[in-house]
């Protein structure tokens, strides 16, 4: 049984096969650890992620319309090989080589191909498999049994792309034949280790880097990057009259600190033991977007999401706690190697009355 396909450049090839089967190799320039196996049908990608395959790392996501699936990469992006094999019959299950293989049904008219979310040369043309009886070839209903090999390896590689000479580290393939619909099928799955927290390490949801002695936190609604304020206040937190906007201050005007953030639904307990200074604003808010800014950059990129309606204004406090502030460019008693600075800011948001500016704790 002839199993070869000759690929071109683009990832494109013709197949080969022998009656049983077609053969198509190339690689998928996946991106955003995902590429779409679909046709040309408008896919509905409101529903995507609400069909996700059972279990804690999902393989597959199929659309409300069902002429589309997104498929999970454990890579963030770039080389992925990708082989299809288009089956006139049920194909019997070789596992052996296989970390995950699951099944699922879709609904496929000629054109189906695999892609790239971002990239229109990064997919594979293949021809769909003919039906065996005419009750098939009506309802257009395929099965699809998804391999994956690598996912694991190819997550903590994160990009690997041939141009630069990275190792192929993640491997799929698509077995496709017609078949009346069924429910999704796990056939293998694969033994994630499970991650714990290292408590012993300061938590960092992200870092800025300011030349400006200061960082903004703001929502949607300013249409700014920095905040107009003047003078400090009290030191660490001075939000315009509007609310809107507020500048965070750091302890030297060139300095990268870390962040943690935490948005809660309610007024979180007062830890006052790791900080040297504490202090609290109320600040207006219309949701449901908020970031951060520093220089040109936005951390973590984009925006996070409050306890609000779209268009709905909320009066908040705003908690900052800082330490390290004094200590220029030391590392917190970590090892160089692992990049922690000495200054770290935690910054507490949570739906609440209007009320007075609050000073905990101030440095001597």
């Amino acid at each position: 049984m002839s199993d070869v396909g000759t690929s071109t450049p683009t990832g494109r090839n013709d197949g080969d096969g022998d009656g049983d089967k077609t053969v198509y190799r190339g690689l998928v320039r996946a991106d955003h650890h995902q590429y779409w196996l679909r046709d040309q049908t408008e896919p509905n990608l409101d529903t995507l992620f609400d069909n996700d395959d059972p279990g804690a790392h999902p393989l597959v996501a199929i659309d409300d319309s069902r002429h589309m699936a997104c498929v999970h990469t454990g890579m963030y992006g770039f080389d992925l090989p990708l082989t299809i094999e288009a089956w006139t019959h049920r194909p019997e299950s070789d596992l052996d080589h296989w970390e995950e293989a699951i099944e699922f049904s879709l609904l496929l008219d000629d054109g189906a191909r695999v892609e790239s979310i971002l990239s229109e040369d990064g997919g594979l043309d293949f021809v769909l498999p003919a039906p065996a009886t005419s009750s098939e070839a009506a309802s257009g209903s395929f099965r699809v049994r998804l391999h994956a090999t690598g996912r694991q390896r190819a997550e903590e590689m994160e990009h690997i792309s041939l141009e630069r000479g990275d190792e192929l580290a993640e491997e799929h393939m698509i077995q496709i034949w017609a078949a009346p619909p069924e429910p999704v099928l796990w056939l293998k799955e694969h033994l994630w280790p499970a991650w714990e927290p290292d408590t012993s390490v300061p938590r960092t949801d992200f870092c800025v880097e300011t030349a400006t002695g200061q960082y903004w936190l703001s929502d949607y609604t300013t249409g700014r990057h920095a905040a107009n304020v003047t003078g400090r206040g009290n030191g660490i937190i001075v939000p315009e009259p509007g609310g809107h906007m507020a500048a965070i201050f750091t302890g030297q005007a060139d300095s990268i600190v870390e962040v943690v953030r935490d948005i809660l639904p309610g007024e979180p307990e007062l830890e006052l033991d790791d900080w040297e200074e504490i202090a609290e604003v109320g600040m207006v808010f219309t949701g449901p977007d908020l970031g951060f800014n520093f220089l040109d950059e936005s951390a973590p990129p984009g925006y996070e999401y409050l306890p609000a309606e779209p268009g709905q204004s909320r009066t908040y406090r705003v908690r900052v706690s800082v330490t390290g502030r004094h200590r220029r460019y030391e590392l917190a008693g970590r090892a160089p190697d692992e990049h922690r600075h000495a200054e770290r800011h935690m910054i507490q948001i949570w739906p609440a009355p209007e009320g007075p500016q609050k000073i905990w704790k101030a440095s001597g």
